[in-house]
């Protein structure tokens, strides 16, 4: 015998679906609560409805993140890549991920440490080269 309601296979004297709930036989007297009174669809049926809104409905995020308006990381690259590049590449990389994962909020300020990072490396490398040029 298979169900009516999930058409699953049942035994065939169950009064009731073993996987959704549902009632198999019409003769059975059944005790409701003011609970059952408010159910009109079983519980699979219930639960497939809800998981089918759910994933309907865009996911709210948390309070912090809502009202995180910049990234602290790709600003904290930003401002080291000026002075340390090695911080700069870190920050700002850091940075970039979460901006990534935050849907853009910071990506210019850690693209901006990243690069401002290599510039200040790549010239102070030239520099100390010309540096030591003037010594020998």
């Amino acid at each position: 015998m298979y169900c009516k309601h999930c058409g699953k296979e049942v035994d065939k004297d169950a009064a009731f679906c073993s996987y959704c709930g549902g009632r198999l036989k019409e003769d059975v007297e059944e005790k409701r609560t003011s609970l059952d009174d408010v159910w009109d669809e079983t519980p699979a049926q219930e639960f497939a409805q809800a998981d089918a809104s759910a994933q309907a409905q865009p996911q709210a995020q948390p309070q912090s993140a809502q009202g995180e308006k910049e990234n602290g990381m790709a600003i904290a690259g930003f401002v080291c890549s000026f002075f340390v590049p090695v911080l700069g590449w870190v920050f700002g990389g850091i940075g970039l991920s979460k901006a990534l994962k935050r849907g853009g909020k910071g990506k210019g300020f850690a693209i901006a440490a990243l690069a401002i990072a290599t510039g200040n490396f790549l010239l102070g490398l030239m520099s100390n080269a010309c540096y030591s040029l003037l010594l020998f």
